[in-house]
């Protein structure tokens, strides 16, 4: 599941810790990519002649 877990015996709190950081940035970056999506949809949209499949 991580490579980090061989540590985990050693020194759990930190290691505990550098999960819940790396989670809650993954969570901070996909929350950014689908605001970006979105508000690249809302442009398109906004343009009338672009998207005409």
């Amino acid at each position: 599941f991580c490579s980090c877990g061989k540590f985990m015996w050693l020194n759990p709190p930190t290691t505990v810790k550098r999960i819940l950081n790396f989670n809650t940035a993954h969570q901070r970056i996909r929350r950014a990519r689908a605001v970006s999506a979105r508000n690249e949809e809302v442009h398109v949209r906004s343009k009338p002649g672009l998207n005409q499949d």
